[in-house]
């Protein structure tokens, strides 16, 4: 099985609880939804990263 590094990271107030609001509204983990927020994010970025190589 895959070792699955932690991040401990800090949130203001209102964003933690926007996050846990959201996370309730799909039955998840305040955790869980923001490592697939980071997850979605990071590929967002590698797609960007790839289409503007592929530009030049």
């Amino acid at each position: 099985m895959a070792i699955r590094p932690r991040v401990t990271i800090t949130l203001d107030e209102e964003i933690y609880k926007e996050l846990t609001n959201i996370a309730e509204e799909q039955e998840r983990t305040p955790a869980n939804l923001a490592a697939y927020i980071v997850t979605k994010a990071i590929k967002e970025k590698n797609k960007e990263n790839l289409q503007n190589k592929e530009a030049l």
